[in-house]
């Protein structure tokens, strides 16, 4: 990666670009989806990576993949002992406590050298849970690490955008949890960060009940809460940029057609039921409002294929591209000079 203008803080001293790496649960498929994504990029987008993980356990899954990486080159952040061995697709507490230690070791790491990108490999919940981790999601761990901010959970893909109003919460907890004030925060960070992608985002916002509850037929939240939002959101922002609600059967249809760049959804399955369908092996998770850039593969662990080293990293390909765009897009503001990667790939 060649570095262009001004040198800054997040540059190694060889000039490269650092990203930050958790590598997941090693029970799991992120240490391989990880270094099978390295080796497809290595020579062609050019950047210095940071893992944390257990050293022993990827430099010997790198031998059995046989991805050859240049550890020379690299940095690792080993937790975990000197050796752990793999217990494939199982559900444990040794895992999970990798899996915590390398994102914890991940996050210090972006805040103590302030290094604007962190891609982060598939958890198990479960297992984060046996070693002591207290949060429903990564998301919402990273929100507390730096300074209890308000974030949110953002997808990209090449098919559209997606927001979620709400993420990891029972489905009867959804009507009451959604507000006009947090729902105007959320679109606001979901607007700034696509103006890093597209000059003019076109986003649909979704409505919560069948038809948009046509009316307030089917329910009260579109009448009470998500129109009075769009409306406020028109007025900042223009009606081309914000519109809807729109019935949640039809816009991810409109979205996936061009329509819209990015779609708001209410909850977790009205939104990534759809995107999943369409983007599966290719969309990426964000985590909006934090000071750093953070994606991740959108996938979980895979554990019915963890060991048969038959992953597909595409997804983890695409989180790293993807945050290598928003992370410089945001850091752009703060240089003069031009782009500080180059991809060939």
């Amino acid at each position: 990666m060649h570095q262009a203008g001004k040198s800054s803080a997040y540059h190694s001293q060889n000039g490269l670009p650092e990203i930050v790496f958790s590598t997941g649960d090693p029970n799991g498929i992120g240490p391989e989806i990880t270094l099978k994504s390295l080796s497809l990029l290595h020579g062609k987008t050019h950047f210095r990576p940071i893992l944390a993980g257990n050293e022993h356990y990827l430099r010997e899954l790198d031998r059995e993949l046989g991805t050859n990486l240049p550890w020379q080159e690299m940095e690792i952040i080993n937790v975990g002992g000197t050796q752990f061995a793999p217990s494939w697709g199982k559900v444990a507490e040794d895992s999970g406590r990798i899996a915590f230690d390398a994102l914890n070791q991940a996050v210090e790491t972006c805040r103590d050298r302030g290094l604007p990108l962190l891609v982060t490999a598939p958890v198990n919940k479960m297992a984060l849970r046996l070693a002591g981790f207290s949060f429903p999601g990564q998301t919402e761990y990273l929100a507390s690490s730096f300074g209890d901010r308000r974030v949110c959970m953002a997808f990209l893909s090449n098919t559209f955008h997606l927001l979620l109003a709400t993420i990891h919460m029972p489905l009867s907890r959804v009507p009451a949890s959604l507000n006009s004030s947090g729902l105007y925060q959320d679109c606001c960070l979901f607007q700034e960060a696509l103006k890093r992608i597209c000059a003019e985002p076109r986003i649909a916002v979704s409505g919560l009940n069948p038809h948009a509850s046509e009316n307030s037929l089917f329910g009260e939240e579109e009448e009470q809460i998500i129109l009075p939002t769009v409306l406020a959101l028109q007025e900042q922002f223009g009606k081309e940029t914000f519109s809807g609600p729109y019935p949640p059967d039809t816009v991810f249809n409109k979205a996936a057609s061009g329509a819209f760049d990015g779609v708001v959804a209410m909850y977790h399955d009205q939104g990534l039921i759809p995107l999943k369908m369409l983007s599966f092996d290719q969309a990426v998770n964000t985590t909006l409002g934090l000071p750093i850039t953070r994606t991740s593969p959108d996938h979980g662990t895979a554990y019915d294929i963890a060991g048969t080293f038959s992953a597909n990293p595409e997804s983890m390909v695409a989180a790293i591209k993807w945050g290598i765009r928003l992370a410089f897009q945001r850091n752009r503001k703060q240089e003069d000079g031009g782009s500080v990667y180059r991809d060939e790939s």
